[in-house]
């Protein structure tokens, strides 16, 4: 690993830990030239990384003063590569300047409670599974592709959808976190606190819309459509435990189970998050229990649940976690795991958006309907992008991504995806909480500005 020093004193020198051996040499090792593939394989390697920062940030890092998390989100810190190994090595320098005993401890007893609880949801081992078959994405989300001039037959029908789902089934007790929970466990406390309240919205998240999916089946307009919402229920059921699984096996959340771990992940989420899950998705939900044959009702709800909920939110989100895990080789059984989560919300969004091009198609006011729902959510509900240290949702920095390149990737993809429904959907500043780059995720890090 490649430390680069800024300033008076500074310079460049490479620590090569080998086997128990250290050497430092002021010859820096090759960057390596092959980026990392977001999915993953499930299995750890070695790879090399490379820290920037100033000669004053090192020496108020090894005298405690701050700590490397608030270094990084500060940017007064730089890291390229591997995020485990700059972690790993960062925690024996402050342990030989006696500054790492509190994370001994806690390491030490997220370990044992690891230990004690094994294996759940039936992952008897932590052997990698095997890999399900690819489905193309690509082929079935709009929003992948331009969707100007689409026939009809370019969107899959239900039955379709449903026969994608049966080849793409994958098993969540099969992933291997080993290398994972070392990940986890060299990483100091508040940066866990970060991460964990980052895949916290996802985890209760998957929960949430798997209990609150139930009514949309008794509501469906069709068997087909009721066959394939069934799919949809037993794909969130199996986000949930993948997501509870990494909770308890990698993250030692200390609840002994899934409402345990869940009830305090919730406790953490804020008022955005609130509004999306509770006020709109359950809302909808029981309103449908009530009035299962009313149409408009059921448009409402799948705009909520497949447009905002999965489309906006979960696939932005999604895509900036994969990206900044694989970057920085963190979480290689979570990163595949997240991966075939990704590519369940695309069919998802695909039932979506042909459910809601035929509604449109067969009564042309419900158009008005999917765009007054998209008008009452979105600047509220896309909030959920801002971290709690942010001080507006307007601008904000969150995994190396400036606040307008999330919104601009969300508002762009959501633009698609109702073109092919045949909705024009208003300009960003009446659905996104702030301005957009249209790059969107495609931008430089962090040196975007607002746009507009």
């Amino acid at each position: 690993m490649t430390y680069e020093l800024t300033g008076e004193g500074g310079g460049r020198w490479t620590v090569v830990v080998d086997d128990g051996s250290v050497r430092v040499r002021t010859d820096p090792a090759a960057d390596r030239a092959d980026p990392p593939d977001p999915a993953g394989d499930g299995a750890g390697s070695v790879r090399a990384a490379t820290v920037r920062l100033s000669v004053d940030t090192w020496l108020r890092l090894v005298g405690g003063e701050l700590s490397p998390s608030t270094a990084m989100q500060s940017g007064l810190t730089e890291a390229q590569g591997d995020l485990p190994a700059v972690t790993l090595l960062g925690r024996w320098i402050d342990r030989a300047n006696g500054l790492d005993s509190s994370e001994v401890e806690r390491e030490g007893r997220q370990r044992e409670l690891l230990r004690a609880r094994g294996g759940t949801w039936g992952a008897r081992v932590n052997g990698a599974g095997k890999s399900a078959g690819e489905a193309d994405a690509i082929a079935i989300d709009p929003a992948q592709r331009d969707a100007t001039g689409r026939r009809r037959g370019d969107l899959l029908d239900y039955g379709e959808l449903y026969a994608l789902w049966e080849r793409s089934n994958w098993r969540a007790h099969e992933l291997d976190f080993s290398v994972d929970r070392e990940h986890w466990l060299a990483t100091p406390s508040e940066a866990q606190r970060h991460t964990a309240w980052t895949l916290g919205s996802f985890y209760v998240g998957e929960e949430r819309v798997t209990a609150d999916l139930a009514p949309f089946l008794l509501a469906a307009p069709s068997g087909e459509i009721e066959a394939f919402l069934a799919t949809q229920l037993v794909d969130e059921a199996r986000h949930a435990v993948f997501f509870d699984r990494f909770a308890a096996e990698v993250m030692a959340l200390s609840a002994d189970d899934l409402r345990g771990r869940l009830r305090d992940t919730e406790d953490t989420m804020l008022d955005a998050w609130h509004f999306l899950f509770d006020d709109a998705l359950r809302g909808v939900a029981k309103r449908l229990l009530a009035r299962p044959n009313d149409l408009e009702l059921f448009v409402e709800g799948i705009v909520t649940y497949h447009m905002v909920t999965e489309g906006v939110l979960a696939m932005t989100g999604q895509r900036t976690i994969l990206q900044y895990t694989a970057e920085h080789g963190l979480y290689p059984g979570f990163r595949r795991g997240f991966s075939l989560v990704e590519r369940d919300e695309h069919r998802h969004i695909a039932f979506g958006v042909r459910f809601l091009r035929d509604a449109c198609e067969e009564r042309p006011e419900m158009r008005g309907v999917a765009l007054r729902t998209l008008e009452h959510l979105l600047p509220r509900a896309a909030e959920v992008f801002a971290p709690p240290e942010a001080s507006s949702p307007r601008e904000f920095v969150s995994y190396g991504y400036h606040s307008s390149q999330v919104y601009g990737f969300a508002y762009t993809a959501l633009a698609r995806r109702m073109r092919a429904i045949g909705i024009e959907i208003p300009p960003p500043e009446r659905l996104m909480p702030g301005p957009i780059d249209p790059r969107g995720l495609q931008g430089d890090r962090t040196t975007a500005a607002p746009v507009g």
